[in-house]
């Protein structure tokens, strides 16, 4: 608008300001449907925004308020329960070395007695069980010495194979050695 009043003022020298002031003062207010328009629009964004978006976020943060209170009081009532079962235990525990150092004293004066008398059992014992070990070491020494020579033949027989099979460099046959003491030894 007004860069038309300049454009009127430079062309023919004269200004028609009534007629100028006048569209510019028409076009200052609103028009009316717009504003209807504006105004239902706004009012139907806030009752969808109110219904679809506040009330859900509402309810949801609601029953988090609720399930972290929820939370807290089962905290209180566990640690309340916690504080008398310790001191129950603490009780307890109390007792229970009272008792456990008459026992202990009972059982030193018991046990002198029993040990004398098995000391001499358990020297016979351990000699038999000695003799019986060194037997069984024996034993096992002859076994483990016998599935060993079979384990190195079938790894000496499986690397010949391979090695038959194919001409390997000896690189090749220091790699399938290798993978086969590691078979072996798993």
């Amino acid at each position: 608008m007004i860069n038309r009043i300049i454009k009127n003022f430079s062309s023919d020298g004269k200004v028609d300001v009534e007629n100028d002031v006048s569209a510019l003062f028409k076009n200052i207010f609103p028009n009316p449907w717009v504003v209807l328009a504006t105004t239902i629009a706004f009012i139907i964004v806030f009752i969808f925004l109110f219904f679809f978006i506040f009330k859900p976020l509402k309810k949801v943060i609601e029953e988090r308020r609720e399930f972290i209170q929820k939370n807290i009081d089962e905290t209180i009532t566990n640690k309340e329960k916690s504080i008398k079962l310790e001191e129950k235990r603490n009780i307890e525990l109390w007792e229970a070395r009272i008792a456990a150092a008459g026992i202990i004293n009972q059982a030193k004066i018991e046990s002198e007695k029993i040990a004398n008398q098995y000391i001499s059992n358990a020297k016979k014992e351990a000699k038999r069980i000695i003799e019986d070990g060194h037997i069984s070491v024996s034993q096992q020494q002859r076994k483990f010495e016998e599935e060993s020579r079979e384990e190195i033949i079938t790894v000496a027989t499986k690397l010949a194979s391979k090695i038959l099979e194919k001409h390997v460099s000896h690189y090749e046959e220091k790699e399938l050695i290798d993978k086969l003491l590691n078979e072996v030894y798993e």
